[in-house]
C-alpha cells in the first residue's frame, strides 16, 4: 500500500513524539490483529478440526458470530457472540468469545462503524472490558493444561494487539509494549504449532506495513533486533487469508491494501479477492464500494466498459441498509454507479451525516467525471475543455482537502489518499 508521505520530526523533537510516530504505524500491525473472519456460512462446522480445548459446537457458534461482523450485522454478531460466552462458561472452554467480541467493537471504531460519538465511546468502554477479562482468563494458567495453551496464546496475543490500537493516544509507551508481547505471543504459537493459520496474520501485517514505513523506522526496528519484509508479509497473509479459521476476509483486506494494482498477477490476484468477498457477503455494500474503488482509480476500463460494473448496477437495490455502516456504503456505491450514467450529480441527494468521513467522494467523482470529459478529443471546443479540466482540478482539490481533514485514522485515510491521488492522475491521463 503506498502511503502518504509523512512529517519528519526535527533534530529537537521530543522523544516522546517519536515514540507516538513509532507506535502508531507498528500499532496499524494490530488493527485487527487476529480479527475474526470465516468463510463458512453461520452455524455450518468448520472443515479443519477445532483448536486445542475447543468444542465443535463452540467453533460451530464462533462461524457464526464471524460471519455477522463482516456482514456488519452488529445486533446478530452480539447475539451469537452472548450465547458462545454462555458456552465457554458452562463447559470452561477457551474464551474465544471475548476475542471476537472484542474485535467487532475494535472494527467499528477503528472504521468509524457507529453513528455517534456517544456510541463510540460506549464501544471502547466495552472493548476495554471484553479484553481484561479475557487476559485475565487467559493468564489462569493453574486450570489451563500444556495441551490446549496455545489456543489461549492465540487469543491473548489478538486481545493484547486490540487493546493497544486503544492506548495509543492517551499512553504510546504502554500501547508499544502491549503491542510488542502480542506479536511475540503469534509468533510463539506459530514456532509452537505453525498448523494454526489464523497466527500468522499478525506477523504479516506487522512486515507488510513496516516494509512500506519510512526509513526512521526501521532504523527504531533495530533497536528491538527486528526486520521487516514485504515479501514475507504477504506470504504469511496469504497463508491466514486461504487456510485460517478466523482471519480469512480481514486477511483479504490486508492483502487488497498490499497487493500492488499495477502488476498483473498481484492485480488478478485482488480480482479474485474482491470476487470471493463479494460472494460470502453479497449484500454488503462495503465489498463492492472496494472493488468499485478499486476499478475506477486504477483500472478505468474495466470500471467503464469491462461489464462487471454495468451488471452489479441490476443488484443495487439488493444491498441491506438496516445499519448505519450498511447505509453509509450503499449510498457510496448509488454514487460509484453515477459514474456510469449520463444523468447529472443533482440526480442524487448525498448526506454528510450518513457518508461523514467518506464526505469527500461525491466530490472525487465529480472531479474524474470532468477530468475525463476534459481529456477527451472535441474538435474545436479547446476552450470548453480548459474549463472542464480546470472546474475538474477544483472538485479535485476540494475532495483532497475533505479527506485531509476527515475523522479516518491515519492507517485508512492513507489509503484512500493513494487511491484519490492516482485516480485523478487516471483521469487527466497523467498516471505513469
Amino acid at each position: 500500500m503506498r502511503v502518504s508521505p509523512q512529517e519528519r520530526s526535527g533534530p529537537h523533537a521530543r522523544t516522546v513524539s517519536r515514540a507516538r510516530a513509532f507506535a502508531a504505524v507498528l500499532l496499524f500491525v494490530f488493527f485487527l490483529t487476529a480479527q475474526t473472519d470465516s468463510s463458512d456460512t453461520p452455524g455450518r462446522a468448520a472443515q479443519a478440526p477445532p483448536y486445542p480445548g475447543m468444542s465443535l459446537q463452540q467453533e460451530q457458534l464462533a462461524d457464526s458470530v464471524v460471519y455477522f461482523i463482516h456482514a456488519f450485522s452488529w445486533k446478530q454478531a452480539e447475539r451469537f457472540g452472548r450465547k458462545l460466552n454462555r458456552l465457554e462458561r458452562q463447559e470452561d472452554l477457551p474464551p474465544l468469545s471475548r476475542l471476537l467480541l472484542t474485535s467487532a467493537r475494535i472494527l467499528r471504531i477503528q472504521n468509524g462503524e457507529y453513528e455517534s460519538e456517544r456510541e463510540k465511546e460506549r464501544l471502547i468502554r466495552e472493548a476495554e472490558g471484553l479484553a481484561k477479562e479475557g487476559i485475565r482468563q487467559c493468564d489462569d494458567r493453574a486450570r489451563i493444561s500444556d495441551s490446549v495453551h496455545v489456543t489461549y496464546d492465540l487469543i491473548k496475543g489478538g486481545i493484547l494487539g486490540y487493546t493497544a490500537t486503544l492506548k495509543i493516544d492517551r499512553s504510546p509507551f504502554e500501547a508499544l509494549v502491549d503491542g510488542l508481547r502480542g506479536l511475540r505471543i503469534l509468533e510463539d504459537v506459530i514456532a509452537d504449532r505453525p498448523d494454526i493459520r489464523d497466527a500468522y496474520m499478525g506477523p504479516g501485517l506487522f512486515h507488510c506495513t513496516l516494509a512500506k514505513a519510512p526509513a526512521v523506522l526501521g532504523k527504531a526496528l533495530r533497536l528491538f533486533n527486528r526486520g521487516a519484509s514485504l515479501d514475507s508479509g504477504l506470504q504469511y497473509l496469504r497463508l491466514s487469508a486461504h487456510e485460517g479459521k478466523y482471519t480469512r476476509t480481514v486477511s483479504k483486506l490486508y492483502l487488497i491494501q498490499f497487493l500492488s494494482p499495477y502488476y498483473g498477477h498481484l492485480a488478478e490476484e485482488k480480482a479474485g479477492i474482491f470476487a470471493s468477498l463479494q460472494e460470502e457477503y453479497p449484500v454488503n455494500a462495503y465489498y463492492a464500494f472496494l472493488e468499485l474503488d478499486e476499478e475506477l482509480c486504477f483500472h478505468p476500463d474495466s470500471f467503464y466498459h469491462g461489464g462487471r460494473s454495468a451488471a452489479r448496477g441490476v443488484r443495487r437495490a439488493e444491498f441491506a441498509t438496516h445499519n448505519f455502516s450498511l447505509r453509509r456504503y450503499a449510498e457510496l456505491v448509488e454514487w460509484q454507479h453515477w459514474m456510469l450514467s449520463q444523468s447529472g450529480a443533482g440526480s442524487l441527494v448525498s448526506s454528510e451525516r450518513v457518508l461523514r468521513e467518506f464526505a469527500y467522494y461525491p466530490a472525487f467523482l465529480v472531479a474524474v467525471k470532468l477530468l475525463r470529459a476534459a481529456s477527451a478529443p472535441l474538435d474545436g471546443e479547446a476552450k470548453l475543455l480548459d474549463e472542464l479540466g480546470e472546474l475538474g482540478d477544483q472538485f479535485g482539490r476540494r475532495a483532497e482537502r475533505a479527506l485531509k481533514a476527515s475523522s479516518m485514522n491515519l492507517a485508512r485515510r492513507g489509503y484512500y489518499e493513494w487511491h484519490v491521488r492516482d485516480g485523478l492522475k487516471t483521469a487527466r491521463g497523467t498516471q505513469e
